[in-house]
């Protein structure tokens, strides 16, 4: 085998292997959309940094904020955009959308844990390099997890997906930022399109639907104690398709049911071969957020015990230990995940507390989406002190705003 084609993610190097594991279709259409981008995203974002006047831009924000009809003669550019957008498919049924974000939520009980070990995970995949290239997520670690926080808090947050509302608007706003930083990274001499795909392509985008923010997040609760019904996974799994679908992802690359998006989660899983950049951004993750976890631990513990804990970097330890855990031993020795020994156990006192602390919500709940709402307000508000204490520093990316 030659150095090129060993370079080639794995379900195309050993295609044969993988189509009797995981079927033609499957492999087929990784294939397929491993090269293929959101082409209408693409377009506008050129047409957006193209227009020296930023008109393009206003009109956008128009389009996001009160609909494209608002817009007399819009640039065929953003009626493309938005046309996927503007049709509810006639699968999206509201009440389950709302009972997958219910049961998503669950996973608040791992309380600052949950949205690293879900964006670790992604820097096991081949997206690595993507990631590492735009210089972003390896040097603004924190700003990083605030931007995804705001991001999932709403659109996690019951009845917020419908046309108009916040999820709504930050699902397309986040598809147009993946145009951005899809043309910069293209630009990248270090990125190798041949053997990696196209940069943010439809694939990579579909994995958060059937793994990252989905299975990875049933999986990871249930390590710590936490349950989910079929229909609960199958809710979760509806309530990403329609995100991901609103992002450009076309319709056939997302799972449709439970046993689909396992077979593609597996299939994803079995591509997991980490590299340098992998290493790099979860080191990142886990040392360069010192603000946020100061923040989350003064919630529960007394500020001069929290001071000791994250500037000896205990807390830091705490996180190795977590990935381990979640990740496994043989993927964690590839990502260079530190033993800690005496933390392992700290981990499972952790699984105990929260699987104790899952049985108490379900037999005191009295409503579920209050108490979700709530939760997200206590995250809300967590989101705002951050942004006094760095001055506002954290924001979206938006290259457009250059």
């Amino acid at each position: 085998m030659n150095n090129t084609s060993s370079n080639k993610i794995a379900f195309i190097r050993n295609k044969e292997e993988f189509v009797k594991k995981f079927g033609h279709k499957e492999v087929d259409l990784a294939i397929k959309y491993l090269y293929v981008t959101d082409t209408e995203a693409d377009v506008l974002a050129q047409y957006i940094q193209n227009d020296p006047d930023r008109k393009a831009k206003k009109l956008f924000d128009q389009a996001l904020e009160f609909g494209i009809e608002s817009i007399e003669n819009p640039p065929q550019e953003l009626k493309d955009f938005f046309r996927q957008s503007q049709q509810v498919p006639e699968w999206v049924d509201w009440s389950q959308l709302e009972r997958g974000a219910v049961a998503i939520t669950k996973m608040l009980l791992l309380g600052p844990l949950a949205l690293p070990i879900a964006l670790g995970a992604t820097y096991v995949s081949h997206q690595s390099t993507s990631l590492f290239i735009t210089g972003h997520l390896e040097k603004r670690a924190e700003s990083r997890l605030v931007e995804s926080t705001i991001f999932f808090s709403q659109v996690f947050k019951p009845g917020n997906m419908k046309p108009g509302a916040e999820g709504f608007k930050k699902a397309n706003h986040l598809r147009l930022i993946h145009a951005f930083a899809r043309a910069h990274i293209g630009r990248s001499p270090k990125y190798d399109i041949e053997n990696s795909g196209a940069p943010i392509n439809q694939y990579d985008t579909a994995c958060g639907q059937f793994y990252y923010f989905s299975t990875l997040f049933i999986e990871l609760g249930q390590k710590f104690g936490l349950t989910f019904s079929y229909q609960e996974k199958a809710d979760i799994f509806a309530l990403w398709r329609y995100i991901c679908l609103l992002m450009g992802v076309p319709d056939e690359m997302l799972a449709k049911t439970v046993e689909e998006a396992n077979n593609k989660s597996d299939l994803l899983k079995a591509t997991f071969e980490p590299n340098d950049a992998s290493r790099a951004l979860l080191k990142a993750l886990v040392h360069n957020t010192p603000t946020l976890d100061t923040m989350f631990l003064e919630k529960v513990l007394p500020k001069r015990l929290v001071k000791k804990i994250v500037n000896k970097g205990q807390y830091n330890k705490l996180k190795w230990a977590v990935f381990r855990y979640v990740l496994g031993d043989e993927i964690a020795d590839k990502m260079a995940v530190p033993k800690f020994s005496g933390y392992r156990y700290f981990v499972k006192i952790l699984s105990w507390v929260m699987s104790a602390s899952y049985r108490l919500l379900l037999k005191n709940q009295i409503n579920k989406v209050e108490n979700v709402n709530k939760i997200g307000r206590v995250g809300e508000k967590l989101i705002e002190e951050y942004y006094q204490v760095t001055n506002g520093q954290a924001g979206l990316i938006d290259n457009s705003a250059k």
